[in-house]
């Protein structure tokens, strides 16, 4: 029988997972957490991991190699595309049209791409293990009512742990892998050595995953086969611990895979975060400080959405993560003064002033008025808000672009004199706002409710965090495009006034405005570049494409023209 590892040895196992920056803790509190080894200053790394094993989501399945998480070559054809990056011609041109293809495997039904003979080739010992299974998951999982990608990842896990075994390689290394220029997976013996909090998973989950995990098990060869009670553990595992990997060469930060990465787990969340992910190809997450941090100092990333209300965050951490959020945002967010006080404050309906938010747990007199504000008034406000938002959300999500736009300014109109303007909502729909107007080609307003979500997401979120960076990204996109649109007389100047009020121009010269849009959009990739440079580092994909555009914008030169 084998001798079980000491927890001394473990934790030299894990400490070979982390960089010189971190350092491994534990408490009865906290768990196993990491501190900063060293004073760090913002931009350092103090964890770079291969995910021990990884799965594309249904969505992206198609877009993205399986191997490498690069996008699939394209195919030709036509279409009218956005020519906001190009050095001339009209803001509208007619370019390529992009149709995603790549090699897809014939045997597992269209659910594995590659872009390219080359990485079907390096993952085709891995692949021939789980391919005969994948044929028939989207059944099994669609009868028990469980999550595709959840059983897929656990084939996944299965799949690596049977390749180490073969290879008999350090458990670390994770055996088989041929990419020099990537660290070699993390070894899936840290996966089953995760926290499964099964006990206190949700029952009727629970019970779908047992019975998925019945059916799952006849399918498995005996090279692959482990005990039904394992398997439903093993999900329990992922369910707790795996992580979103964002798309790593693109300018967004939607999910486009998930992994399981062991010594990425072990960072506790806080609402107000010193790090943050980096996702890079070949499913690497590397983790960076976002500020300064202190010797000693506990290192945390946030797993919920910064943009959310105190009682929605600890909702949803309790929801997935089964912990109740004690973090120094959430104990402080009871004072007037806190983010959180304002992302779901009400105003005196009196008064209106934003320095007199209601509590939402009991009643409140303001003190500017002594207008008494009780607890079930505020609820009523925020019943309505919450109706009227929705109400344009359906809009929206229905593709009725023009009246949604309608519907989210009218939510706006009827609120602004009773929800804080930092609200929640606010944000939500001006971002709506920014992307309903980008399809009905209102750039000018695109940027102003851009702006908006900038000017509110700045005084929540931790600096140089990467959503942030995001929004700045497309802020400078949609300020180009303006920028173009004035020197093609597209737009008024009178219009422009909106977005590019903190620059000095001429409005009857056709090249002052666009020179002051042009300037403000170099100014959003130059903020874009300097937070990434943090986030992400500077050699980093979107770094460097941002400095790149950064590089181009300042080079722009307006055309002479003038308003007629």
């Amino acid at each position: 029988m084998a001798r079980l590892a000491t927890a001394a040895e473990k934790a030299a196992k894990y400490r070979r997972l982390l960089t010189p920056n971190a350092r491994l803790a534990a408490s009865k509190a906290k768990g196993r957490h990491l501190k900063a080894a060293l004073p760090l200053e913002a931009g350092s790394t103090v964890v770079v991991e291969t995910a021990a094993a990884y799965v594309l989501l249904k969505h992206s399945m198609d877009e993205l190699c399986l191997h490498c998480l690069c996008e699939l070559p394209y195919s030709s054809g036509t279409e009218i595309v956005n020519a906001s990056t190009q050095d001339s011609g009209s803001v509208l041109a007619t370019h390529q049209n992009q149709r995603k293809r790549g090699i897809v495997c014939p045997g597992c039904i269209k659910q594995t791409y590659y872009c390219s003979e080359e990485c079907r080739k390096a993952d085709s010992k891995r692949h021939t293990l789980e391919c005969p299974i994948l044929r028939d998951l989207p059944g099994i999982t669609a009868a028990a009512s469980v999550d595709y990608s959840l059983f897929r990842l656990v084939l996944a896990v299965l799949v690596r742990r049977r390749l180490e075994a073969e290879s008999a390689g350090d458990s670390v290394k994770g055996g088989v892998y041929d990419n020099e220029s990537v660290a070699p997976p993390t070894g899936t013996e840290f996966v089953f050595d995760l926290i499964s909090h099964r006990r206190t998973s949700d029952p009727l989950w629970l019970a779908c995953v047992e019975a998925c995990a019945s059916d799952f098990a006849r399918h498995l060869p005996q090279s692959l086969a482990i005990p039904e009670a394992d398997i439903v553990g093993l999900a329990c595992k992922i369910n707790a611990n795996s992580h979103a990997i964002t798309d790593p060469t693109g300018n967004t930060n939607q999910p486009v895979a998930c992994g399981l990465f062991p010594a990425v787990a072990m960072l506790n969340h806080s609402c107000a975060p010193n790090c943050s992910f980096v996702a890079g190809t070949h499913a690497q997450m590397v983790v960076r400080t976002l500020r300064p941090v202190s010797e000693g100092e506990e290192l945390c990333v946030a797993y919920v959405d910064l943009c959310l209300p105190r009682d929605e965050r600890r909702g949803k951490l309790l929801e997935s993560k089964r912990f109740w959020c004690m973090c120094e945002r959430c104990e402080s967010a009871d004072s007037s003064e806190a983010s959180d006080a304002r992302l779901d404050g009400v105003l005196c309906p009196t008064c209106s002033d934003g320095s007199s938010l209601c509590d939402a747990s009991r009643d409140f007199q303001c003190p500017t008025c002594a207008t008494r504000i009780t607890a079930d008034m505020r609820g009523t406000i925020c019943n309505q808000a919450e109706a009227c938002y929705n109400d344009a959300y359906d809009l929206f999500k229905a593709r009725h672009t023009d009246s949604a736009l309608i519907a989210f300014q009218n939510f706006i109109d009827k609120f602004k004199s009773k929800l804080h303007p930092q609200h929640y909502l606010f944000i939500n729909a001006n971002s709506l706002m920014a992307s309903a107007a980008m399809k009905q080609h209102d750039f000018v307003g695109a940027a102003k409710h851009g702006q908006s979500v900038l000017d509110a997401m700045g005084r929540i979120v931790p600096p140089n965090w990467p959503e942030l960076a995001d929004f700045w990204y497309r802020q400078a996109e949609v300020l180009e495009i303006v920028a173009r649109a004035v020197q093609e007389c597209n737009i008024s100047a009178e219009r422009v006034k909106a977005v590019v009020a903190a620059w000095a121009y001429d409005e009857a010269d056709v090249q002052s405005v666009a020179s002051a849009a042009m300037a403000a959009a170099g100014d959003a990739y130059a903020q874009c570049a300097e937070m990434r440079a943090v986030a992400y580092g500077e050699s980093h994909a979107k770094t460097a494409e941002t400095r790149m555009q950064l590089a181009r914008v300042r080079q722009w030169k307006p055309q002479q023209t003038t308003f007629n």
